[in-house]
């Protein structure tokens, strides 16, 4: 499970996938079907216990008929300033 500034990014964006998925009148298992996963891995996602690789992200947008760009964390309510500075090293 990810830890620390990551976790309310990945949180939001599952939330986004579910509120899309459900938008879109599918159940998990529907949308599982789709996009071509299990729906373990899909309940993962929209919990926000995983990331999807690109690739994926590209086959549920598809099966969602939306653009990937959806599932950014801007998205899904999450903006930049929820990420700690980067530091450079010294």
């Amino acid at each position: 499970m990810p830890q620390g500034w990551k976790r309310p990014y990945l949180e939001a964006a599952g939330a986004r996938l579910q509120e899309l998925r459900e938008a879109a009148g599918l159940s998990r298992p529907e949308l599982a079907i789709r996009a071509g996963i299990t729906r373990g891995y899909l309940r993962k996602l929209e919990a926000g216990d995983h990331a999807p690789k690109a690739e994926m992200a590209a086959k549920l947008a598809a099966a969602l008929g939306v653009e990937v760009a959806a599932f950014s964390p801007r998205a899904a309510g999450v903006g930049v300033e929820s990420r700690p500075p980067m530091t450079t090293p010294t």
